[in-house]
């Protein structure tokens, strides 16, 4: 016997029908969601074509007098806050797809919108629901480390392997217009830190353009992030890498914790005066389906939806790394 959804009676639509838009759909349909609706542009992108069961807008006044119960925002970064707007505004909560917006001015609109109406509006850092993460707040929040030092954190990429269907130079990372660039585009460590040990005092930075990618905005940036009283740390962000590496390192006095996320591996390696000096493996899992974060980030926003809460990634945490991605390309 299949399992009821509890989410089947929603209705759900997505904004934006590129690579994520597309993504979040078929997880709607996996979550049990049976009313599903996109809204593209009429000459939306061929690489994605849309289900029979789906219904298509192509303005967005005919999918406002519909009554959606809930919107999925997955436009290019500069039409973020623009996109979500019309949705808070008529009281729709909101999945936005990160980062808020490249202007701090359209993010700030937004985000008052959102406090007028009460929406209980979510931003999409997907990232939180990855189980290394998840570990290191775990153990953060329960003080089961020992103080940390200091950290580095690390995202590094090729950015032309992102959209195969297309050349990367017309993607909206690419596109100073679209609000492309490594910054704010690569926000998600930059929530992370923000969401395990809170906002810094200062952060400095640099950010620059590679040569062989030849894009007109930075692909590549470097942050040291300092705070008062606890941690500092540093974070490297590039579009630019040919062999994709994902991590982090938070040293203590007594060790190590380390996480290799393509690798699919945590472990803490202790210092030769702690205990054994044997590493310690606290999640391995190779062939992890990096899916399962966007299933679980949805399914807890949809889970919101039908009851009302708090949403546990609000709006507020993609303002909060806009004005840090801002202080560093500032900086730069």
């Amino acid at each position: 016997m299949n399992e009821v959804s509890p989410y089947g009676q929603l209705r759900v639509i997505v904004v934006g029908l590129g690579s994520i838009g597309n993504r979040h759909l078929e997880n709607l349909a996996r979550l049990g969601v049976q009313h599903r609706a996109v809204l593209r542009r009429p000459r939306g992108n061929p690489a994605f074509q849309v289900p029979p069961e789906v219904r298509v807008f192509y303005r967005l006044e005919d999918a406002l007098a519909v009554g959606f119960d809930a919107a999925v925002i997955c436009t290019p970064t500069a039409l973020h806050a623009e996109s979500a707007l019309p949705w808070i505004e008529a009281g729709v909560p909101v999945l936005l797809e990160k980062p808020i917006d490249s202007s701090p001015e359209q993010a700030r609109l937004l985000l008052e919108a959102d406090q007028r109406q009460q929406t209980g509006s979510w931003m999409a850092y997907c990232m939180r629901y990855h189980p290394a993460w998840r570990l290191v707040r775990e153990k953060l929040y329960a003080g089961q480390l020992p103080p940390v030092e200091y950290f580095k954190v690390w995202y590094e990429c090729d950015v032309t392997a992102w959209h195969p269907w297309e050349d990367y130079r017309q993607s909206y990372v690419a596109r100073p217009e679209l609000g492309g660039g490594v910054l704010p585009t690569l926000d998600h460590e930059v929530d992370l830190l923000l969401w395990c040990f809170g906002q810094p005092q200062r952060v400095q930075g640099d950010a620059f353009r590679s040569r062989w990618l030849q894009l007109p905005v930075p692909d590549t940036c470097f942050s040291l992030w300092h705070y008062a009283g606890g941690p500092g740390g540093t974070l490297s962000l590039s579009l630019a890498r040919r062999d994709r590496t994902r991590g982090f390192e938070l040293v203590t006095a007594e060790g190590t914790l380390r996480g290799e996320l393509i690798a699919g591996v945590v472990e803490w390696l202790p210092g030769p005066g702690a205990g054994s000096g044997l590493p310690q493996r606290w999640w391995h899992d190779p062939h992890y389906d990096w899916n399962r974060m966007y299933l679980e980030l949805l399914r807890a926003f949809l889970r919101s939806v039908v009851g009302k809460g708090e949403p546990e990634v609000p709006l507020q945490a993609g303002w909060d790394a806009l004005q840090v991605c801002q202080a560093v390309l500032q900086g730069a």
